[in-house]
């Protein structure tokens, strides 16, 4: 369905349901959403955000769109849940194998699963099929979160692009050993390359799967917790300095109970000089 989130244009929710693993869980907003569904378009009355929650009428939604759109994928959950993971091995095979299948049948969108259990993905999508249309995302909340980045990276494999979610942000964080191309190349190497003494196409060669995407955002709701500017343009300069699109979406609530001012997206956007770009290429 249409969505208020700024960096895709639909959420599609076929399986939704999640239970806290780290900080950032702290104020789910889909645990909240799925509390006011209770009861109601197939969310349960007694525990509405329960894991696995199978939405078979959500399953065909992309299909009917034919405009080209981006498409958040378990919005309202972490697909790799160790229960979906059950789910899958217990006779669920067949709704998983669909639900790729209707990724595989609209190639004009593009289709983002960000997850906080990136140990799981290698167990679940070793049995699928390679999607190009698919980004696979974690979130990294504060530095302790980086090694999701570790663990994401070997996915790539499985997909057509790797991003990741510092929302909310909650401490500095430095991810740029995984922007750069080169980081597993020597000083030597590196100024031969930067120099133009390797050709391009031999470059290639040297180089390694990358992080494509980084977006960045503060806690809105109630009881946010603070989002320090200079975190955000940290990550925004290493951003820059390997050419990877940055998007900055939102100072977040506390920022604006402190300066006593409801900013509106475009706002947040150029507030401090904050550049950016939306989507990468």
């Amino acid at each position: 369905m249409p969505t208020k989130i700024e960096w895709c244009d639909e959420t599609w929710n076929p399986i939704t349901g999640c239970t806290p693993i780290s900080i950032g869980c702290l104020n789910c907003y889909a645990s909240k959403m799925a509390n006011r569904l209770r009861g109601r378009h197939g969310y349960s009355y007694v525990d509405p955000f329960k894991p696995a929650t199978i939405h078979k009428d959500k399953l065909c939604y992309p299909l009917k769109i034919k405009r080209v759109k981006r498409f958040f994928v378990c919005s309202m959950g972490d697909f790799f849940h160790d229960e979906v993971l059950k789910f899958y091995n217990n006779g669920g095979e067949k709704f998983i194998n669909e639900m790729w299948d209707v990724m595989a049948s609209c190639p004009q969108h593009i289709f983002h699963i960000l997850t906080k259990r990136t140990h799981n993905i290698e167990q679940l999508l070793s049995s699928l099929p390679k999607l190009n249309n698919l980004w696979l995302g974690t979130t990294v909340e504060t530095q302790k979160q980086v090694e999701r980045i570790e663990q994401l990276i070997p996915m790539r494999k499985y997909c057509g692009g790797l991003f990741v979610s510092c929302e909310p942000l909650l401490g500095p964080v430095d991810i740029e050993e995984w922007l750069d191309p080169l980081r597993e190349c020597d000083d030597t190497t590196r100024k031969c390359i930067r120099s133009g003494l390797i050709n391009s196409c031999q470059a290639k060669e040297y180089s390694c799967e990358t992080i494509k995407w980084v977006i960045v955002g503060g806690e809105t709701g109630p009881g946010s917790r603070p989002m320090e500017t200079d975190w955000a343009r940290s990550l925004r300069e290493q951003c820059k300095k390997h050419y990877t699109p940055f998007f900055f979406k939102k100072h977040g609530s506390w920022w604006c109970r402190e300066f006593g001012k409801r900013t509106s997206w475009r706002e947040n956007h150029e507030l401090d000089g904050m550049t950016w770009e939306q989507f990468p290429n």
